[in-house]
């Protein structure tokens, strides 16, 4: 089938990579590794194209961390009237995907004779025979844009940033989706084994997202159900529906986290105790965290024990916890405290030219988008050149 990866505008090379990482790892429907060749991925804004059986694009939910959603193309064809809609969308065979109950229906449509978004959600509805006002988390996206008309099935459910970990968050969240791309790029250069001897620092972890996502960037997501896992046995083998079924995955081990430990710190002794209890949910690496109230600006914050290297990232509040505080005041301070090989800042626009003007190396500048907001992520080097 073919199948459409969404992701964050900009993600796309950085998910193409991420697929060709986890694609041994994924299983045929006997639970054994399979053995397909790898599709050929084209990249376009906003995600990727290729064409994958519906078994194995299912499980890109469980490993992908910078994507949004997983979609199957149910149907694509060319159309310009209601009655020809009505007559295509009857022919999909929706319910040997979704089985019984409804599904919500996401409705675009750009350049086309059928503009109306409500009467072709009303068709659809029709032809389908189904409640055009749910709520349900299941989805089928229709997209019609020039005459052309696209169906797809969600097969994610809620957004892939929510990954059952977080559930307690701060006034100002930052995407999982966005903290495991910052992450990818800041490790991109480094064997894994040399990753093992380091200490992630957060000295403004907020919620913890930073290094909950750090601890479980190699593993697969089992904390949260997807919504392909209520599809019919028809399309889909019921293997997902069974207890434990993430035993399967032989090639994962039981713990298998980048780093050698994890220390947040944050001025707030309220987000040190939920960054605390988001990453209680990570059993397997529960041990190497470590959470503590301090202030990066004070002469003397509490470090916390430290392995033999230190990496520093930060995604600072913007524009409260640094008012009034250059942004070179920060980045001095985590020199002063932490000495680290390499550090990474998630800086809005208006602090980029401020950070380029200190007297430290900067190995890398990235354009992401925080919250709708352009920024730079900015990634520093030891012994870099100014």
């Amino acid at each position: 089938m073919k199948c459409f990866v969404v992701t964050p505008p900009g993600f796309e090379s950085e998910t193409a990579a991420e697929i060709r990482e986890i694609w041994s790892l994924l299983l045929d429907p006997s639970a054994r590794p399979h053995s397909l060749p790898m599709p050929e991925i084209n990249e376009v804004l906003g995600g990727l194209e290729l064409e994958l059986e519906a078994f194995t694009a299912v499980q890109l939910n469980f490993f992908l961390k910078t994507a949004s959603r997983v979609l199957l193309r149910l149907e694509e064809f060319r159309v310009r009237d209601f009655p020809k809609l009505h007559e295509r969308l009857k022919k999909i065979d929706l319910r040997s995907w979704i089985g019984t109950g409804d599904a919500k229906l996401e409705v675009a449509a750009q350049g086309s004779r059928l503009g109306h978004e409500g009467r072709i959600r009303e068709t659809a509805a029709k032809a389908w025979a189904l409640d055009s006002e749910t709520k349900s988390e299941r989805r089928i996206f229709i997209r019609i844009v020039d005459d052309q008309c696209v169906v797809s099935l969600d097969t994610s459910g809620e957004h892939l940033h929510r990954r059952g970990v977080n559930t307690l968050r701060g006034a100002a969240p930052m995407r999982e989706t966005l903290a495991a791309f910052c992450l990818r790029k800041m490790m991109a250069d480094v064997p894994a084994g040399e990753l093992k001897k380091i200490t992630l620092v957060d000295p403004m972890c907020g919620s913890g997202t930073l290094l909950t996502e750090a601890a479980s960037l190699w593993n697969g997501n089992f904390h949260r159900s997807y919504a392909f896992q209520t599809f019919g046995k028809q399309r889909l083998p019921q293997l997902f529906s069974q207890p434990q079924f993430e035993k399967n995955y032989r090639a994962l081990p039981a713990e298998l986290s980048p780093f050698a430990a994890y220390r947040g710190f944050d001025l707030d002794p309220k987000m040190v105790e939920i960054s605390t209890k988001n990453a209680s949910v990570l059993s397997n690496s529960a041990g190497s965290f470590r959470f503590h109230q301090g202030d990066v600006f004070s002469p003397n914050p509490p470090v916390g024990e430290l392995s033999e290297k230190t990496w520093v990232i930060c995604n600072p509040p913007y524009g409260e916890r640094l008012a009034g505080k250059p942004v070179g005041e920060l980045v001095e301070a985590l020199l002063r405290q932490w000495n680290p090989e390499r550090w990474a800042l998630l800086l809005p626009e208006k602090d980029v030219r401020a950070a380029r003007a200190l007297p430290v190396g900067w190995k890398a500048e990235i354009p992401v988008k925080n919250g709708g907001l352009p920024c730079q992520l900015l990634i520093g080097l030891r012994g870099e050149k100014p």
